[in-house]
């Protein structure tokens, strides 16, 4: 046996690896766009009621628009380290107490830049009555930290709600409207809008590499093992006269 056929069973086995791994790609791009099909078809559909957003379980409620009258819990909370504009700045968390009882909602009220903190601030309706119309989120495997500043990494209600004092629901509301680009002026301050992004990961061009290597392998080992034609016999010498 040549010993280059020895090698045929690992390239055989290399071979399958890489076209499943292009295919995993491939159905993984494919969830990715029904997911966004889904999402997208959540984020138009009209704002849900109070009572029919509570109703649902949190994973069934994001990405869903929600409607809620409250008062505002007076305690703020501030995510630090949020560029918007090129700029560096803050964005506001508080709890708002629903009409009715029951858990207090984090909302996200919005973002301003840092240099204009105090003024934003002081403006706040910070325990007033207040309608918000927002984007329910719900990401119960990603945990916040408070710095040594007193500042936060995220919005997490189960790791906030020590802080606040209150009981709170699972979720939360991004307060405002969907815009289409990050690179909207923005309007009053806090500046309050969501973004819905589409994937990020690019399955597609994952997939072509998967498949370029395995292309690659099986051209290699085509031409390594591929017959090769005898070389022709030398031609007999002419023979001399005598």
């Amino acid at each position: 046996m040549r010993p280059a056929f020895v090698l045929l069973p690992l390239v055989a086995l290399a071979l399958a690896v890489l076209l499943a791994l292009g295919g995993w790609q491939l159905v993984r791009l494919r969830e990715a766009q029904r997911t966004e099909v889904r999402r997208e078809a959540q984020v138009a559909a009209p704002a849900l009621a109070w009572p029919d957003a509570t109703a649902r379980a949190p994973a069934e409620l994001d990405f869903h628009r929600v409607t809620v009258k409250g008062r505002w819990d007076p305690t703020v909370l501030l995510l630090a380290n949020r560029i918007r504009f090129d700029t560096k700045g803050e964005e506001i968390v508080q709890a708002l107490l629903p009409d009715g009882g029951g858990p207090a909602l984090l909302v996200n009220r919005g973002w301003y830049p840092l240099e204009r903190k105090a003024e934003v601030l002081a403006a706040l309706d910070h325990d007033a009555p207040a309608t918000v119309t927002g984007l329910a989120r719900y990401v119960p495997d990603e945990r916040a930290r408070e710095t040594s500043a007193g500042a936060w990494s995220r919005v997490d209600p189960p790791t906030m709600q020590p802080r606040l004092g209150v009981d709170l629901l699972p979720w939360y509301v991004i307060q405002g409207e969907r815009v289409p680009s990050i690179n909207h002026v923005p309007g009053a301050l806090p500046d309050q809008h969501f973004q819905v992004l589409g994937p990020q990961a690019p399955h597609l061009e994952y997939a072509a590499t998967w498949f370029s290597l395995a292309a690659a392998l099986a051209v290699t080992t085509w031409l390594r093992l591929r017959p090769r034609r005898a070389p022709p016999p030398p031609a007999p010498a002419p023979s001399r006269a005598r």
